[in-house]
């Protein structure tokens, strides 16, 4: 059987015009949005002014920059390429990574040298690079720190 659409059936798939809202809700909107507003405006200014200045005995020492998890990535390939190969520690890439991850390594390590605990990741390059700090005091504490925090 066929069915026949009448004018009063259109009319239902017709898009109608939202009701109007009442007064105290369209107010309410506002005052939303304001605030709203305001928040992201609070956000986007700075947390320390110029002029503040931290007490000497709440100064916090500065937390170390993590690296991303891609340059970590980069690390630890470019690691078991030195490893697998001989001639993987040659190549400039390679050696650049490297030598760039040591030397950052490193720098921790001198800037807590009676605190420092590298992370797995950073004994693995250190200790490829051992032989570089043969006899360095500084060095033999931060590889015992690493085992001893390993083994606890």
């Amino acid at each position: 059987m066929l069915s026949v659409a009448t004018p009063q059936s259109q009319d239902l798939y017709l898009p109608q015009p939202f009701p109007q809202q009442p007064y105290q809700y369209q107010q309410y909107q506002q005052q939303q949005l304001h605030q709203q507003q305001l928040h992201h405006r609070q956000l986007q200014q700075p947390y320390f002014f110029s002029h503040y200045r931290p007490m000497p005995h709440r100064v916090s020492p500065p937390q170390p920059v993590m690296a991303s998890p891609s340059h970590d990535a980069a690390v630890s390939q470019a690691l078991e390429i030195a490893r697998e190969s001989p001639d993987g520690a040659q190549d400039p890439t390679i050696s650049k990574i490297l030598e760039s991850a040591l030397s950052h390594i490193w720098t921790k390590v001198q800037t807590h040298p009676d605190s420092y605990v590298m992370s797995r990741d950073e004994f693995a390059v250190f200790n490829f690079f051992q032989h570089r700090f043969a006899g360095q005091k500084v060095a033999v504490m931060a590889k015992k720190r690493y085992w001893d925090t390993t083994s606890a």
